[in-house]
């Protein structure tokens, strides 16, 4: 009887180490999942909104110079208090090898004027672009602008875009079609900055562009 008595302990032992395991296994998933769900939480709850779209470029509109002393600026409407983060805008260049690589912009109170708010150069990074026949279309975002704005409408003035092979840049047209957002479509204005210092400064269709970041955020001043 006592050999058959230690084959069923041991077969008992077993049983209880693989249901142990078997469990451990279990916690431990359930451990990771939850952590994963935090983390998902986490993320997208550090994530950007759009705070105003002014619709996509597609491509069949046209586009205006926004370097070689050349700019434009478009208005934006914020519902809420808010930080903007970053704006995603289209970029037109010629050659799919010459991508935009910097750009300085300004959020005004009035076009080329009134109070600037914030400004900046940043780096543009890249989202996806389109080749054309005589150009590329580039969809970049400019990072990390951080600008804690009231609730209200201001003017993103964009300029001294710089690409790979230092060529000219444009900013691509939308004329608003397909925005939804409350103020849109934007007003948009060009400036040439012509060599002899005598701007001739004039309203075109807007362009493409969005706002994204927080909402419901209180300024800091």
């Amino acid at each position: 009887m006592k050999p058959c008595i230690r084959h069923q302990c041991q077969g008992q032992r077993a049983h209880w180490r693989a249901s142990n395991i078997a469990q451990g296994a279990v916690s431990r998933m359930k451990s990771l999942a939850a952590s994963l769900l935090f983390l998902s939480i986490c993320a997208s709850s550090m994530e950007g909104q759009v705070l105003y779209s002014n619709g996509p470029d597609t491509g069949t509109i046209g586009a205006w110079p926004v370097n070689f002393g050349q700019s434009v600026s478009n208005s934006f409407t914020l519902e809420a208090d808010s930080i903007v983060t970053d704006v995603v805008l289209s970029i037109w260049a010629a050659d799919d090898r010459n991508p935009p690589q910097t750009a300085k912009w300004e959020i005004t109170t009035e076009p080329f004027g009134g109070e600037v708010l914030a400004s900046g150069g940043s780096i543009l990074g890249l989202i996806t672009y389109t080749d054309g026949r005589l150009y590329t279309r580039w969809t970049m975002e400019i990072q990390n602008m951080n600008a804690r704005l009231p609730c209200g409408t201001y003017y993103l003035q964009v300029y001294d875009v710089i690409t790979a092979w230092r060529t000219w840049a444009f900013w691509g047209e939308s004329n608003g079609i397909g925005c939804t957002s409350p103020g849109c479509p934007s007003t948009a204005y060009f400036d040439p900055a012509l060599a002899n210092g005598y701007g001739l400064t004039r309203p075109i269709g807007s362009e493409a562009f969005e706002i994204i970041g927080t909402a419901g955020v209180p300024p800091s001043w």
